[in-house]
């Protein structure tokens, strides 16, 4: 078993004027049948020496390439004419219900639209207000979200409207959309928009397709194709888990469960959603067992590399009584010891077990929350890394994660309030959910900060006082058990045995003073109590959004809204993990 491989996808969005002068049509029918065969032509090209994991026959017979059009009469039924004639499958969404869409067109009309609608791979209908701009506008930018290119017949001047051509470019720019102009008037020039006037239609699809960058010398790519075991060894779970053990001498106080923390039954978003589920779920079981695995090897070499002090610090110890034969072996604990530390940490550093770790979570979180928002047409699980981050767009996930939900695309449904009561109520269930697992880690999380730190002043303050008594006996100018027995005159039983726990006493610091430090950086590494603070913002955070869901989840667009804000919350926690821990350099601790 093998994580599952994604496929090379494109979804070009097509957008344009309705009115259209009758000699014009013919002229831009050829240009967009010219650059649809180019935007071919440029994925068959960028496929030709392979894709990542698949040979190149294998990538040219898995290629996909949608076109997505609104079938509003003038540019978009060009459009949709030629991307069916192309051979490639066309998504239309609709900016209302088909019954209230069908108003926009004459009775001559039509019959187009309605065989339009017919061969179409998918229908998404929107839930707009007839006589509303604002309608348009939300299908334009659902098109922009679903899009990777756009291609737009527009004669360059300023939108009449809300949602007019001109506001979707200008939308697709700022979001750094490539855009092809297809000029409505003659002579019917097409034109990139682009920074870079060298550049062809062919070369931007090619660079849309193109392979992620190595990291360095790594493929993280390949190493993550590659992955076959995704269980954690027995013997790293047992040390993952040992902490608890150690520590957990109560346990943590279970969250208060939810009201409802069962999904709703016999919805009928529950298909289509349960579909997008499916599509996603190989990519999604591998990407969060691997993310596992690797926790557990990473967590298992923190708390091997803690539990390793402890023998060290007490060879030593021991060291200062214990001459003759005793002395080597000792000696040779202290080293090993030591030295499987250093070995430990620097084997985790290069297998990079924390960085499988949290790119491998990163992945089933985006996957894991992609088919609520793939529900309302949404791509914002598509991650967009923060622009401190160097070499945002060549990101092995974001790559990953870009070809998986596009591969998914639009599907077919109806927004309507029957659609939006029924989503809110599987977000209530996804809220609930998430609060009941943030409330268990809070406590978990809050309880083992509270012992570390308890351990680390304790062992701090037995070192610092040990460390005092020894100063103390040596500027009496007693250095052995024996001087301060010959100080005593010799004195034998009870005294000999309380000097000698005294000067036992006063070695000790060694062994505290190394287990201290080591405490600590546990306790640095494992970041328990900054994770409570988290775990308890985000519980906030999810309970207002709860609240207002509850409150107002019937005013128009607010399940949306609420989906797309919990979405976004939750995953920035796991971005902002991955983009800070990730970067963190070797270390004995």
């Amino acid at each position: 078993m093998t994580p599952p491989k994604v496929t090379p996808v494109l979804q070009i969005g097509f957008t344009g004027h309705r009115e259209l002068a009758p000699e014009a049509l013919e002229p831009l029918r050829a240009a967009l049948a010219r650059v649809i065969a180019d935007i071919g032509q440029g994925a068959h090209q960028a496929l030709a020496g392979g894709w990542p994991g698949l040979s190149a026959a294998q990538a040219q017979a898995a290629l996909t390439v949608r076109g997505l059009s609104a079938l509003a009469i003038g540019a978009d039924q060009l459009a949709a004419r030629e991307v069916l004639a192309a051979g490639w499958p066309l998504a239309a969404p609709l900016p209302f219900a088909r019954e209230i869409y069908r108003g926009d067109f004459t009775e001559a009309q039509q019959p187009d639209f309605e065989a339009l609608l017919s061969a179409a791979a998918t229908v998404y209908e929107l839930d707009g207000v007839p006589g509303r701009g604002d309608a348009y506008r939300a299908v334009g930018h659902l098109i922009l979200q679903q899009s990777d290119m756009l291609v737009a017949v527009w004669s360059g001047d300023s939108e009449k409207g809300p949602g007019g051509t001109a506001e979707v470019v200008r939308d697709a720019r700022a979001a750094d959309i490539p855009v092809v102009v297809i000029d409505s008037r003659p002579p019917y020039a097409i034109r990139l928009l682009t920074d870079a006037a060298s550049l062809t239609i062919a070369d931007i699809v090619q660079r849309l397709l193109a392979p992620p960058r190595k990291a360095g010398t790594v493929d993280e790519l390949a190493v993550y194709y590659g992955e076959s075991r995704f269980r954690a060894p027995a013997l790293a779970v047992r040390l993952a888990r040992l902490e608890r053990v150690v520590l957990g001498f109560r346990r943590p106080p279970k969250a208060a469960p939810q009201e409802d923390d069962t999904p709703p039954q016999s919805l009928s978003v529950q298909a289509p959603f349960a579909g997008l589920q499916d599509a996603l779920a190989p990519a999604l079981q591998a990407a969060d067992q691997l993310a596992v695995r690797y926790a557990m090897l990473y967590r298992a070499s923190i708390t091997l590399r803690w539990l390793a002090v402890l023998p060290s610090a007490f060879a030593a110890l021991v060291l200062i009584y214990v001459q003759g034969p005793w002395a080597a072996p000792l000696s040779l604990i202290a080293y090993l010891t030591s030295l499987i530390t250093f070995l430990v940490g620097f084997n985790d550093s290069h297998s990079g077990w924390h960085r499988r770790f949290l790119d491998y979570r990163f992945l089933a979180e985006h996957l894991r929350y992609t088919p609520m928002m793939a529900m309302f047409g949404s791509a914002r699980t598509l991650p967009r890394l923060p622009p401190y981050q160097s070499s945002a767009n060549s990101d092995w996930v974001n790559w990953y994660l870009r070809f998986a939900l596009r591969k998914l695309g639009l599907v077919s449904l109806r927004r309507d309030a029957a659609f939006s009561r029924e989503m809110g109520e599987i977000l209530l269930v996804e809220i609930g959910g998430q609060i009941s697992f943030y409330a268990a880690r809070t406590a978990e999380a809050d309880l083992l900060a509270k012992r570390l730190r308890f351990a680390t002043m304790i062992t701090y303050f037995i070192a610092f006082g040990l460390g005092f008594l020894g100063g103390m006996l040596k500027l009496t100018g007693i250095g052995s058990v024996e001087e301060a027995l010959a100080g005593a005159g010799g004195a034998k039983g009870t005294l000999t045995a309380l000097i000698s726990i005294l000067f036992l006493l006063a070695g000790s610091a060694t062994i505290f003073g190394t287990i201290w430090p080591a405490i600590s950086g546990f306790r640095a590494q494992r970041e328990y109590f900054r994770l409570s603070q988290r775990y308890a913002a985000m519980m906030r955070q999810l309970g207002q959004m709860q609240a207002r869901l509850g409150r107002d989840g019937t005013a128009p667009g607010q399940v949306e809204r609420v989906a797309g804000e919990a979405v976004d919350a939750m995953l920035a926690e796991v971005s902002d993990w991955r983009v800070l821990i990730k970067a963190r350099d070797f270390s004995v601790y």
